[in-house]
């Protein structure tokens, strides 16, 4: 049941879970934003979930001997955040995200551009679309499916960050995205929300001159998605997301 995968994922801190049959063989996965889904839409209900109608199959995995280079770039360009790691058949261990970018930084990739290494600017997103706090939260999740995006920074008046919307927080609040914009037009329920109440206000920001190293170990320490990259004014002029860092790290490591 659900219960028992959500304690096993906050007692390790970790985001994703492989699901295996008694012989040892992946099946599948679940991830924090599937238990996030189930929590916001069933409520108390979820607790009688089982794992195997939620989780993501399916599975795409890694051999011990692979590369860090073939995994950076396979999780970049599929844009998921973990790989299980399959020997014979059977699991022997997952490959996260956050592990390739805690090694990034521990391996100090791209040291040898410079002291510092490569700068954000090379890898960020320019100029992304953003949201205000007083949109709604329905307009947001169609701006995101429109745009393919799990983040939109939230600016004021002035085009100064005041916060990140996010994927995993919108399933915190509605459940999943797709199902909220579906019923969007049969119940006004979700106009009533503003991106507001909904996004987060205490945002790590960075720089175009920060190195791309020190964003990975910011992104991995915090363990979230994408950071807005700002001006001395605080205005965004760009954002940077683990799958940004996840291709420049596949395409450096080699």
């Amino acid at each position: 049941p659900l219960p028992e995968a959500t304690r096993v994922m906050v007692w390790l801190g970790i985001r994703h879970l492989p699901v295996v049959d008694s012989e040892g063989k992946v099946v599948g996965v679940v991830s924090e934003r599937d238990l996030a889904v189930q929590q916001a839409t069933l409520g108390a209900a979820a607790s009688e979930t089982p794992v195997r109608t939620i989780m993501s199959r399916p599975v795409q995995f890694i051999h011990p001997t692979d590369t860090v280079t073939e995994a950076a770039g396979r999780m970049a360009h599929d844009k998921i955040g973990c790989l299980p790691v399959v020997e014979k058949g059977r699991l022997v261990g997952i490959l996260s995200a956050t592990d390739l970018l805690m090694w990034q930084f521990q391996q100090g990739i791209g040291r040898a551009e410079g002291p510092a290494g490569p700068k954000i600017r090379a890898i960020m997103t320019r100029d992304p679309e953003t949201v205000q706090a007083g949109d709604s939260l329905t307009n947001a999740i169609l701006r995101m499916q429109t745009l393919g995006v799990r983040h939109l920074p939230v600016v004021d008046e002035e085009d100064r960050l005041v916060g990140i919307l996010s994927d995993r927080d919108i399933r915190m609040a509605v459940g999943d995205p797709g199902e909220a914009l579906e019923h969007a037009l049969e119940s006004r329920l979700h106009d009533t929300l503003r991106v507001g109440e909904v996004m987060r206000k205490n945002v790590l920001t960075t720089r175009p001159d920060a190195p791309v190293r020190e964003v990975a170990h910011g992104l991995s320490e915090w363990g979230i998605g994408a950071v807005p990259v700002v001006d001395e004014e605080n205005r965004v002029v760009g954002i940077v997301s683990y799958t940004d860092l996840l291709r420049a790290l596949a395409t450096r490591a080699g």
